[in-house]
């Protein structure tokens, strides 16, 4: 059989951990950049960039058929601070763009490329009529951030054979994702709400998104897809992940003005109201097989 080689940024992530190892059990060969020098130099399929100085080993791209581009700061890994906000924009922008000039430079081809983003493409939508994704873009800072960065996720299409950009929406699951905070505060038997009940999330389990990243990579399709598995609104979103939590003995709602005293212009990532269509995933055979928050804790 053929080697089958797959480069991955942004593979220590949770989404890029549990790929990772999908991609392993399927017979490819993963190999990924890690910004990390230790990391790079003690491990053989590791390999050094650093986005800042616009250095990329060279050695990374031997023999890659696939790349699976994942990189980005956490957005909600600290409050929204101007020096927060470039490391956002700069991890996923100009990392995007250094990665493209680089496969450049060096003559690469690929047989399929997959660059992430997000449905905060869409800006905040509180109507009944879901974003699909032809729609504009919205407003808001991730609003310009994805833009951005599907602009550079755009070049791949003169050096592979395929390109698919993935709107990422809500990741449900135990190891991690939007269930993080509220796993904290169930610790301590609190249950902390946030947001309006009546607001929309769009939302996929860890391993629907995963397995629709691996699909979407290795088939025919092209193009931009919604990742999502539903939309609900975000009372029942709660609801259903502090019920695969135990029990909680006090609940208490952090009204929205003082979740933006609190968090500022980071604030809108609990403030956010996503509804999108996932009907362009399905026409393509991906069909998520995860229907409810609770079964995606599991």
């Amino acid at each position: 059989m053929l080697e089958k080689n797959v480069l991955i940024t942004g593979s220590s992530g949770l989404i890029g951990t549990r790929l990772t190892q999908l991609l392993i059990d399927n017979g490819y060969k993963v190999s990924n950049l890690t910004n990390n020098r230790n990391k790079a130099h003690s491990a053989s399929n590791s390999f050094y960039w650093n986005i800042e100085e616009g250095f990329i080993d060279e050695a990374a791209f031997n023999k890659v058929d696939y790349v699976i581009n994942l990189a980005g700061a956490s957005i909600g890994g600290g409050l929204w601070t101007k020096k927060r906000k470039k490391l956002i924009y700069d991890s996923r922008v100009m990392g995007t763009r250094l990665l493209f000039d680089a496969m450049t430079e060096y003559n690469m081809s690929l047989k399929g490329y997959f660059g992430a983003s997000a449905v905060g493409y869409y800006g905040s939508n509180e109507s009944d009529v879901p974003n699909v994704e032809t729609d504009d873009f919205g407003k808001g800072f991730l609003a310009e951030v994805c833009v951005d960065w599907e602009k550079e996720h755009a070049k791949f299409h003169s050096i592979s054979e395929n390109v698919c950009v993935g709107r990422i929406s809500n990741v449900i699951s135990k190891y991690g994702g939007l269930a993080d905070p509220y796993k904290i505060f169930s610790k301590f038997g609190v249950q902390i709400r946030f947001s309006k009940d009546s607001q929309l999330s769009a939302w996929i389990s860890l391993e629907d998104l995963s397995n629709s990243i691996f699909q979407l990579l290795t088939s025919p399709a092209d193009g931009t897809f919604n990742l999502s598995a539903d939309v609900i609104n975000w009372g029942r979103l709660q609801k259903d992940i502090y019920s695969s939590l135990g029990r909680q003995w006090l609940s208490i709602r952090i009204p929205s003005f003082m979740l933006k005293i609190m968090m500022g212009e980071m604030s809108s990532l609990m403030l956010f109201s996503s509804n999108v269509s996932n009907k362009k995933l399905l026409q393509s055979s991906i069909r998520p097989a995860i229907g409810d928050v609770q079964a995606a804790m599991i």
